[in-house]
């Protein structure tokens, strides 16, 4: 109001829609990876990459509603501390990717693009008041210069 230099008063539902605007932008970020080249989807691409890929990888993506026992076994052979994007389910994670079925697996490449996509992604849940993301080892969830390493062996974009 003191800025504004008249009354302002706030919509009822703003919470609401910033947490829509946190959620659209986190799953917008899965459509850019996958134009970047820095999201491989599909289970049996998804755990091959896990398999033979294991350092360059940045998160695993799981649809909510995805099988619980498939999503266990990719867990179970994913590297230990990468982070876990689980909260949308495969249709909402099939528009923002654009691919041409559910999206139910994935995982998500180490480059700048992820680190933007797990600061959204973080952003949005801490906003929603559910635990946070756990982050690879060194993220500190700051802005960086450019030309930092955020991931080791893997300059920011």
């Amino acid at each position: 109001a003191k800025a504004a230099r008249r009354a302002v008063t706030a919509a009822p539902d703003l919470p609401a829609q910033v947490a829509q605007g946190l959620r659209q932008r986190a799953l917008d970020g899965l459509g850019l990876a996958r134009r970047a080249g820095a999201l491989i989807a599909g289970h049996d691409k998804v755990e091959q990459a896990l398999r033979q890929r294991r350092g360059a990888i940045a998160a695993l993506i799981e649809a909510a509603d995805g099988s619980l026992r498939e999503r266990g076994k990719l867990r179970a052979i994913a590297p230990p501390g990468i982070a876990v994007l689980d909260d949308g389910d495969a249709a909402a994670l099939q528009a923002a990717c654009g691919t041409l079925g559910p999206l139910v697996h994935g995982v998500l490449l180490k480059t700048g693009v992820a680190e933007k996509i797990l600061a959204d992604w973080h952003r949005w849940r801490r906003f929603e008041g559910r635990p946070a993301l756990h982050l690879p080892a060194g993220w500190d969830n700051q802005e960086r210069p450019a030309g930092t390493t955020s991931f080791p062996g893997q300059p920011s974009e």
